[in-house]
């Protein structure tokens, strides 16, 4: 374990660590990042996750217009996380405010879960809702690039199926994308160290 806890450079206790092991929804995201980490794809993290400034200015209201457009596109909306809650609920505090909007298609998880039942680490699928500095932001994996990883029939219901889904959900929702996601914190967490 002590391996595992030097990938967060020291900065986040066992107790934080067990706390996200302990929630799946967290657990099943730490292991995409792990994942894409491992791939090689830290090189550029702004082709794997992409920012888009939504078109509201309230992240509830964002997170209602996603559901609203994942029901309309064909998805089923497995919920929304309240990363403050579940944080506050383990003794800690963000300083914004943030959700996760998830997702899914029967057909598709059926599929890619029949061809590689190790893709089920993947599902649901996930947006990020977050707000900095006053403005709402969702935040979206490229299901392309992540199926490309798996090859054959995931990469096929990723890429043709998956990802032209998600950016009509995105595309009611949106008003434009963001490209500065590099941040200082993103890049002294996870790249480089």
């Amino acid at each position: 374990m002590s391996k595992s806890l030097k990938v967060f450079n020291g900065g986040i206790s066992r107790n934080v660590f067990n706390a996200f092991i302990k929630s799946k929804t967290l657990f099943y995201i730490l292991i995409v990042f792990v994942t894409i980490i491992l791939s090689g794809c830290q090189s550029s993290p702004n082709k794997i996750i992409t920012v888009y400034q939504s078109k509201y200015n309230d992240i509830d209201r964002t997170c209602e217009a996603l559901q609203a457009s994942l029901k309309s596109n064909g998805f089923n909306c497995k919920g929304v996380l309240d990363l403050n809650k579940s944080m506050a609920n383990h003794g800690f505090q963000l300083s914004r405010t943030a959700r996760v909007v998830q997702f899914g298609k029967t057909k598709y998880a059926h599929n890619i879960v029949m061809a590689n039942p190790e893709a089920s680490v993947l599902m649901p699928c996930a947006f990020g809702v977050y707000e900095d500095n006053g403005i709402v932001y969702i935040s979206s994996l490229d299901r392309g690039l992540i199926g490309r990883m798996f090859g054959g029939t995931t990469e096929k219901i990723m890429g043709e199926y998956v990802a032209p889904d998600q950016s009509k959900v995105l595309n009611d929702c949106i008003e434009h994308k963001r490209l500065d996601i590099q941040t200082e914190t993103t890049d002294t967490f996870w790249f480089n160290k």
